[in-house]
């Protein structure tokens, strides 16, 4: 006669990655911020901005070289602001020929 296997010393459950959650509890989210919640407007025409992608570029006033995220509307204003700093202002954008 076989005996019946003896629960494991993690509870019952196989060596998972979630082993240490509670089953009652809900799987965590990752907290993503999403760019369409934070749609800007365009500072000259206040029509919504599309992005245009990143630029690496140099700062001038720490020397760090960093994104620029460059912004453009409907009447292809183009705007761009450091990519770290979203909380600054969208400044003209002094070469958006090349931005085409």
């Amino acid at each position: 006669m076989t005996q019946p296997a003896e629960p494991s010393s993690s509870g019952g459950h196989r060596g998972t990655r979630g082993s240490l959650r509670d089953p009652d509890q809900p799987l965590a989210r990752p907290k993503v911020r999403r760019i369409a919640d934070d749609a800007q407007l365009c500072p000259e025409c206040s029509q919504p901005l599309k992005s245009g992608g990143l630029v690496l570029a140099k700062r001038d006033d720490d020397g760090l070289r960093a994104c620029r995220s460059v912004w453009r509307c409907a009447d292809r204003h183009t705007w761009w602001q450091w990519a770290d700093r979203p909380a600054e202002a969208l400044e003209v954008c002094q070469v958006p020929e090349l931005f085409r």
